[in-house]
C-alpha cells in the first residue's frame, strides 16, 4: 500500500508540473503577442501623427519598418 501511495503522489506531482508549465509558457506567448501589438499600434500612431498628402504614403511607410 505504501509503494502505491508513492506512485499517485510521483504522478500527480509530475501532472501539477506539466500543467505549471503550460501555464506559464502560455502566459509567456500572450505577453509577448501583446507587446508586439503595442510596438505596432505605436508605430502606427507615429506614422499617422505625421502629415500624409496620401493613403499610399502610410501604406509604404508602415510596411517598410516591417522585416
Amino acid at each position: 500500500m505504501k509503494k502505491e501511495k508513492g506512485a499517485i503522489t510521483i504522478i500527480t506531482l509530475v501532472t501539477v508540473l506539466f500543467m505549471l508549465a503550460f501555464l506559464i509558457s502560455t502566459y509567456s506567448i500572450i505577453t509577448n503577442r501583446r507587446q508586439a501589438q503595442a510596438e505596432i499600434r505605436s508605430e502606427m500612431k507615429k506614422i499617422y501623427e505625421k502629415e500624409v498628402n496620401n493613403v499610399e504614403e502610410v501604406y509604404n511607410s508602415y510596411f517598410a519598418n516591417e522585416n
